[in-house]
This record gives structure tokens, C-alpha cells and sequence, in this order.
């Protein structure tokens, strides 16, 4: 006799197991918002930009010629 009430509880338990899950479930799938992704992007340069004759104290390298870009990359 006491089993039998073991096992009806054993069974209670995992119907209300279930149906809690199946509750979570539910409200994880339909309260899923898609997430927005901001991409941030610098706007192209134009070679008058990295053309210039003359450097700053902000940027010093000057890219005039060919000479200059190949003194640079050593």
C-alpha cells in the first residue's frame, strides 16, 4: 500500500515536472526578440588624403612616392 502511494507520487511529480517545462519552453521560444547589430564604419578615404606633401605632429608619414611608401614598409 505504502508503494503504491510511492509511485503515485513518484508519477505527480513528473507530470508537474513536465508541464512546468513545457510552460518554460514555450515562453523562451516566443519571447526570443532578435537582436540588432550596429555597425559602425569609417568612411572611405580618398588618396588626396594619404597623398598629401606635407606630415603633422599627428601623423608624420607622408606618402609621396613609390620611395616613400617602399622606406616605410622597412
Amino acid at each position: 500500500m505504502k508503494t503504491k502511494n510511492v509511485f503515485k507520487n513518484i508519477k505527480s511529480m513528473i507530470r508537474l515536472f513536465c508541464v512546468i517545462l513545457v510552460v518554460v519552453l514555450f515562453f523562451a521560444v516566443f519571447n526570443v526578440k532578435e537582436e540588432i547589430y550596429s555597425v559602425s564604419y569609417r568612411s572611405p578615404a580618398t588618396a588626396s588624403t594619404f597623398m598629401s606633401e606635407a606630415g603633422t605632429e599627428e601623423d608624420p608619414y607622408v606618402i609621396g612616392s613609390v620611395a616613400d611608401m617602399v622606406e616605410l614598409s622597412n
